[in-house]
């Protein structure tokens, strides 16, 4: 299982805060983040993953925490135990069908 709890995270020491909601997902279960550009997908992607360390808050994995072990240990964990599916930005002129298929054609078929 993976959970985060009060998730935060700032940039710069006098740059703006990003609170995260909190997140419970079942092992075998996916996730599927959404949102405008800008609005913290990919930083709370890599909170979650441990390529980031959270200002405050904090993230656990199958019970144990995760987000507060060494940088080297959560690399070892995330490369056996997540994994993470990145797409390519989806084109505001994009069919819905382009948009959700795993093989998008550059024109509308």
């Amino acid at each position: 299982m993976l959970k985060t709890h009060g998730l935060q995270y700032r940039y710069t020491d006098s740059g703006p805060v990003m609170d995260f909601p909190d997140l419970s997902v079942e092992r075998g279960r996916e996730l599927l983040l959404l949102g405008a550009s800008g609005t913290g997908k990919t930083t709370l992607l890599h909170l979650v993953a441990g390529m980031r360390t959270p200002t405050a808050g904090h993230v656990e994995l199958a019970g144990d925490p995760f987000s507060s072990l060494p940088t080297a240990t959560r690399d070892q964990v995330r490369g056996r135990q997540l994994g993470i599916v990145s797409r390519p930005p989806i084109l505001s002129g994009a069919s819905p069908w382009q948009r959700t298929s795993p093989w998008r054609a550059a024109s509308p078929v």
